[in-house]
């Protein structure tokens, strides 16, 4: 292992430190006979279960809040979406503990501490002297961010008014199905259900229909992904405001009609997701996979959290002067229309920004110079 400073000064020959290293190839190659395709079928079942509990708790929430305890539309929602947001911040720390002091034992073994060549013995200061890997570590962090902020945007349309304010829209339509009443809170079910069967779609027939389109091997890239779900982002709020113009003209009209919507919600999280899950693990590096995970999910409950914040803002503007607020108790006597409208146009911002922001990430390779532990001294 090359050093950088101070080497001259260690007690140890370098044959005793290559002793005392395991090279980071030899790492790499333990941990490729490890996992594959063949865990993918678990991962996808574990997230599959655990969006079904989140967006069935979360939809729930806000139904019974109004229904058990009487609590205002606007609260309720402001409620559900703090909880929700809280909620996805939560999985940070848990990767930061996983990545940092419960895995990659052999990895850590590559670093040489300041105490190997210095008399005496002191503790190194991670501030004067780290491995080029922290460094390139800290350089993916800082070139995702941009690409990691649209999400929060993207979370922000897409979560924040599925799980609330639809749900509402739902309590005011007829919810009959025969002798049965659905609950305003299964109709979420036609998001997950597009979700879920457009995986098999993104797999192999898009990206197969985009290398016969281009005539190029490469088929969709990652960036299309994300770009394609944050435009059918602003789709499912324009059709959303459309559904909500013909429930306040017909009080019977069926709570099916919410059904476009919600579909095109689900295409949107999957285009978005995937793209966002595949960029991430390509420009992390390895031992830092579940701090990728869990940063994805932080921006999502950042988009709920800026939930309430909005829901109180918009009420409190847009009832100004003896005007109908568009977030009222009553969804007859105001105009969530116009608040769709709203997440519409911020969604068409979210994507003009993502594309500034596309066009200055870097490929990991062009930034990643050194893949070993050598030092680098700061000062």
């Amino acid at each position: 292992m090359e050093l950088s400073g101070q080497v001259a000064s260690s007690p140890f020959s370098a044959m005793e430190q290559l002793k005392c290293v395991k090279s980071e190839e030899e790492v790499e190659k333990q941990k490729s006979t490890k996992g594959g395709w063949k865990i993918m079928p678990f991962i996808l079942g574990n997230q599959s279960c655990a969006n079904l509990a989140l967006t069935s708790l979360h939809a729930n929430l806000v139904v019974f809040l109004t229904s058990e305890y009487h609590t205002d539309e606007l609260t309720a929602a402001k409620i559900a979406t703090i909880w929700g947001g809280t909620n996805l911040l939560s999985p940070l720390v848990g990767a930061f503990i996983a990545d940092s002091y419960l895995g990659r034992f052999l990895n850590k073994a590559a670093i040489i501490k300041k105490e190997d060549f210095e008399e005496n013995g002191s503790e190194p200061s991670p501030w004067k002297l780290c491995t080029v890997k922290k460094i390139q570590e800290l350089k993916s962090v800082i070139n995702v961010l941009p690409i990691w902020s649209t999400g929060i945007v993207a979370s922000f349309i897409l979560m924040g008014t599925s799980h609330t304010y639809m749900v509402y829209q739902a309590q005011h339509m007829n919810r009959n199905l025969g002798s049965l009443k659905v609950p305003a809170s299964s109709y979420s079910i036609f998001s997950m259900l597009a979700t879920s069967i457009s995986l098999p779609f993104h797999d192999r027939i898009l990206p197969s229909f985009f290398c016969r389109l281009r005539k190029k091997s490469e088929g969709i890239s990652v960036m299309e992904r994300i770009g394609i779900g944050l435009i059918v982002s602003v789709q499912a709020m324009t059709v959303a405001a459309l559904v909500e113009v013909k429930r306040k003209r017909s009080s019977k009209i069926s709570a099916f009609w919410l059904a476009p919507q919600y579909t095109l919600i689900g295409l949107a999280e999957a285009f978005y997701a995937i793209g966002l899950i595949e960029f991430f693990y390509d420009q992390f590096p390895k031992n830092l996979t579940s701090t990728a995970g869990a940063l994805i999910l932080c921006g999502m409950g950042i988009g709920l959290l800026l939930n309430s914040v909005v829901f109180t803002l918009v009420h409190k503007f847009t009832g100004k002067n003896g005007k109908k607020a568009w977030l009222p108790q009553d969804l007859d006597q105001g105009h969530l229309e116009y608040y769709f409208c709203f997440s519409a146009g911020l969604g068409v911002l979210n994507f003009l920004y993502f594309l500034v922001c596309a066009k200055g990430v870097k490929n990991r390779d062009s930034w990643e110079e050194n893949k070993g532990g050598k030092m680098v001294p700061s000062a």
